[in-house]
């Protein structure tokens, strides 16, 4: 089965339309993030809760701070849904016409691309607030449990506080400013809801961003793709 068959009928040329690509890239640029919604198809979603639900026992704690999240990442996922995804011509295609402007020179190559899934089973599971080192991440939402309130588990972004340059600004001042909390109001909020079948995109390395820790128990697992993690190592 191809990648392209778990793609809805609306997004399923986008890896060839340079049109489509450019008003995505604009929006990253403007918004931050960009959500589309309904990316996969029913029977995809499936398929894909189906796989991780099975997998999600395996996932480990990772631990840094306060970040209690779960997670699985690269040669785990190599059979799942998601690892074809990150393996496919459609998803380095959809990439690399998204990053033209940085990449022109130097395309994406498909190890780039790396699956993972991350999970929160409940009030004390946090992702702190952290920028990737990463030119882009994909976020395809599978289990999201209806939590209401400030504290629903859902994603905070500050987008585009910095570059894809490698300057003194880039990497030590905002850096250290993104450490401190009370700073965070300098920079422009966003806060998503992750909506099941949808497809969510940042700027990973230019985007400090984490996940609220939810109110209330309940499993919430998102698979992601990250793009280009080594160049920014």
């Amino acid at each position: 089965m191809s990648a392209e068959s778990f793609i809805s009928e609306r997004y399923r040329g986008l890896a060839g339309d340079g049109e489509e690509l450019a008003a995505i890239r604009g929006q990253l640029d403007t918004e931050g993030i960009v959500e589309l919604t309904d990316f996969l198809t029913p029977e995809a979603h499936a398929l894909l809760k189906q796989q991780i639900l099975h997998l999600e026992s395996e996932a480990t704690s990772s631990s840094a701070g306060s970040n209690q999240k779960y997670a699985l990442k690269g040669d785990h996922l190599k059979e799942t849904m998601i690892g074809e995804l990150a393996s496919s011509s459609y998803i380095l295609g959809v990439v690399n016409g998204i990053l033209e402007p940085w990449v022109a020179d130097d395309p994406i190559r498909a190890d780039e691309i790396v699956p993972g899934i991350n999970i929160m089973r409940g009030p004390g599971d946090v992702t702190a607030y952290h920028f990737d080192g990463t030119y882009l991440n994909v976020i395809l939402p599978v289990v999201v449990p209806k939590i209401t309130g400030e504290r629903r588990g859902q994603l905070t972004a500050y987008p585009n506080i910095r570059s894809f340059k490698k300057t003194f600004w880039d990497t030590k001042v905002v850096a250290a400013l993104a450490r401190v909390k009370a700073l965070h109001r300098l920079f422009r909020k966003r806060e998503v809801d992750y909506q099941e079948r949808g497809a969510y995109l940042f700027y990973g390395y230019r985007t400090l961003h984490g996940v609220e820790s939810p109110a209330e128990a309940g499993l919430r697992a998102v698979t992601n793709l990250t793009v280009g993690p080594k160049r920014f190592l």
